[in-house]
């Protein structure tokens, strides 16, 4: 997207606060629907006159499309690039710094794949996203049945409650300050390999939530964060199929499994 309008018509419209996007780094946002769900995630980064969206291939000419209806008389360019090649870098000082993951682990994302990087290995880019708990849309979670505390969008830099208006804007603002973020993301570790996605996770046959990405012994799930709190407090066990879990939150986040008020908005 370019043109002298970009920033002024994205601010309108996204969860990301643009002022908070610096030109070496890619951060993740959404667009809303009204109603606050999560209707396109992307990740988004500067370029030259204006921004590049990276987003799920299946779903570009849709959030095409979407932007177009929102333009009217807007001087911006909605563009599609087609497919662009993209790696996933760790240590190294070229690409764009990933914000979804912590900054010290320098994981990096570089656009065009260009001659002598290696060919991405899903497996290890999955090991990444379970060790930091950054989740991935269709895997973790349902496009348009979540809000973005539910997909830990405040937690990973692209969520503002402060930036004013934007579509959904008035859903999140009331789910920030009353503190009703009651589904989150989390990280599900087992005594041996967890079961398939989609597993629920239950307690004295109580529904949890349900396993999102899982490799081995690690996995994500979308879980009520209330429910799992009462039933450790309970001392009950949590249950994947018939394999016993244990669930944990990164340090890095601002919520427990205590608490789930969502009072890391804005926070990097």
């Amino acid at each position: 997207m370019t043109g002298e309008d970009a920033t002024h018509f994205l601010q309108n419209l996204i969860t990301l606060d643009l002022s908070d996007l610096t030109g070496d780094e890619v951060r993740p946002a959404a667009l809303l629907t009204p109603q606050g769900k999560v209707a396109y995630p992307f990740l988004i980064s500067r370029i030259e006159s204006g921004y590049r969206i990276d987003t799920e291939a299946g779903r570009s000419e849709d959030l095409s499309t979407r932007f177009n209806l929102y333009r009217m008389r807007a001087k911006v360019r909605v563009e599609k690039l087609g497919d662009t090649p993209v790696a996933m870098i760790i240590g190294e000082e070229t690409g764009l710094i990933d914000c979804r993951f912590p900054r010290q682990a320098n994981i990096r994302r570089l656009y065009g794949n260009p001659a002598g990087t290696a060919e991405q290995n899903a497996n290890a880019i999955t090991e990444l996203r379970l060790r930091y708990c950054v989740p991935e849309a269709d895997t973790d979670y349902a496009v348009g049945d979540a809000f973005a505390f539910d997909i830990l969008l405040d937690q990973l830099g692209g969520l503002s409650v402060r930036k004013g208006c934007f579509v959904g804007q008035e859903v999140v603002s009331r789910m920030y300050h009353r503190g009703t973020a009651r589904r989150r993301i989390v990280q599900i570790r087992g005594n041996s390999d967890l079961p398939e996605r989609g597993t629920p996770l239950l307690a004295d046959g109580k529904p949890l939530g349900e396993l999102g990405t899982v490799a081995g012994r690690k996995g994500l799930a979308m879980v009520r964060i209330d429910r799992v709190a009462a039933a450790i407090s309970k001392g009950a066990p949590i249950l994947a199929g018939e394999s016993p879990v244990q669930v944990a939150v990164p340090d890095r986040f601002s919520f427990s499994i205590a608490s789930s008020e969502p009072n890391g908005a804005d926070e990097v």
